[in-house]
Order: structure tokens, then C-alpha cells, then sequence
């Protein structure tokens, strides 16, 4: 299923969005369109995974509109959703929630389970695709416990790009890690976006949440930052580098 144009992919308007220590976030008006790369940044217990999750339908909001690929969730049906996530990918921060008892391969196999248009040799072949892609081809047998956190990471990227997605959430994808590894998400998130291509379909719509802007500031991209419960546009990468507001210089510090 493709988007017609102008389409968008995600809406969040006069929302209200539940924190963990209840405390809420309010975005009143934020639009995901296809082919964009959004960086959302923000200081420690300011609501990033929550946003993210909520901005992939992954949990509803406590208030106000939400829609995803146009319609609002409320209205989506179990089997509308399960289609919706196919189209979305979600590569969650530190570790990626692998689980323990499977092992690297069959954690990145996992939302194949539920996909039974594809033979089994064209499953394998995409397998090998995206492990190959995320730097992980050698390391399938492995239980993600003997895996640093970053290749961890690596490996619930795979598992997000196993579907072939539309659209890649990432949850602080840097956070922890030294410049070498670092750089290799940026230049993967960057060819992701620029379209290049590769042995599978892979998003060209990038939404990312961050607690340091200065690797991310490339021209094209659309900033956001969350600050004192509110989502604030930014605008793009010269006028977040022209930015006074404490947040942000932080962010740049």
C-alpha cells in the first residue's frame, strides 16, 4: 500500500501524551509527511520514548487526534493496525528489547511469524539481506547476551527492517556509543534517507529522538525538541544552530 500524495503518514493535533510519572506532553500540532527526516531531541525525563511511541501508534493518546496513514487510530480495526505496523519500523534504545532465550537470527525473524505471503527461501534471502546490511551476517547463532549493547542495537534495527517498512522510529540510536559506531548509524540513516539502494526496500521516512543535536544537524532534516511538557518546532538545522534557547543549547553544548 503505497500513500497517495501529500498523504501523511502520522497527525498528532491538541494531543495529549500519559508520562510514566504522571506528567503529560502536549503537541498541538505535528505532521509526519512521507520522504521526511525528523529529529526530536530532548534532556533526560522529558517524555522522548513516549512521543516516539505514541508518534508510531504504538500507544494511544490521552487526549485529542491521532492518525495514522491518515486514519484516526480509535477507528482502525485489530487487522487495520497489525497492516499498519508492517508499514512502520521501531528500533528501541540500549538494547533493543531482544529477547534472551532466541537467538540473534530468530530475534530479526521475529515479526515474520506473522507474515505468511512469503516462501521460505525468500524469507531466508531477506534474512541474510538485513543482517548483512546491519553488520550482523556472522552473528545469527549468538543469544544477544554474549552481543555488546551496540551490536544489540544493530540487531533490533534488522528486526525493525525486516518487513521493509516505510517509515523507521528510532529511540535515542546513539546514545552510548563511541565515535566509530556512531558514525555507521549516521551514514546508514543518511543513505536510508537519501534512497540509495539496497537489497531490500528500506524507509526513506526517518523520525529519530535525540539527547545531543550536533550529529544530526544536516540541511533537510526538520528539528522538534520536548521541553517543559510541550513538543516546539524548530525548523531546520541553521536555525537550530542559531538557536538561544537553553534547551537547545544544551543540546549543542
Amino acid at each position: 500500500m503505497s500513500l497517495e500524495n501529500g498523504q501523511s503518514i502520522v497527525q498528532l493535533r491538541e494531543a495529549s501524551i500519559a508520562l510514566s510519572d504522571h506528567r503529560s506532553l502536549k503537541v498541538d500540532n505535528w505532521t509526519l509527511l512521507p520522504g521526511e527526516f525528523w529529529v526530536v531531541g530532548g534532556l533526560n525525563w522529558t517524555g522522548k520514548t513516549e512521543w516516539l511511541m505514541t508518534a508510531a501508534g504504538l500507544q494511544p493518546v490521552g487526549a485529542g487526534q491521532q492518525s495514522i496513514f491518515g486514519t484516526p487510530l480509535t477507528r482502525l480495526t485489530s487487522a487495520e493496525r497489525i497492516a499498519n505496523r508492517r508499514r512502520m519500523g521501531f528500533v528501541f534504545e540500549h538494547t533493543g528489547r531482544l529477547f534472551a532465550e532466541l537467538s540473534v537470527a530468530e530475534n530479526v525473524m521475529l515479526p515474520l511469524r506473522y507474515q505468511a505471503e512469503a516462501d521460505a527461501a525468500t524469507l531466508e534471502s531477506r534474512l541474510g539481506n538485513v543482517m548483512e546490511i546491519c553488520g550482523i551476517r556472522d552473528l545469527g547463532e549468538k543469544p544477544p547476551t554474549e552481543l555488546s549493547r551496540g551490536v544489540q542495537r544493530r540487531a533490533g534495527l534488522a528486526r525493525a527492517l525486516i518487513l521493509e517498512p516505510e517509515v523507521l522510529f528510532l529511540d535515542t540510536p546513539l546514545i552510548g556509543l563511541d565515535p566509530v559506531h556512531a558514525r555507521w548509524w549516521l551514514d546508514l540513516l543518511r543513505r536510508f534517507h537519501a534512497g540509495e539502494s539496497f537489497p531490500i526496500q528500506t524507509p526513506n521516512t526517518i523520525v529519530v529522538t535525540v539527547e545531543d543535536f550536533r550529529p544530526w544537524l544536516q540541511p533537510g532534516r526538520e528539528f522538534a525538541m520536548l521541553d517543559s511538557g510541550n513538543l516546539v518546532r524548530l525548523g531546520q538545522a541553521s536555525t537550530v544552530r542559531r538557536c538561544e534557547h537553553r534547551v537547545v543549547q544544551e543540546m549543542l553544548a
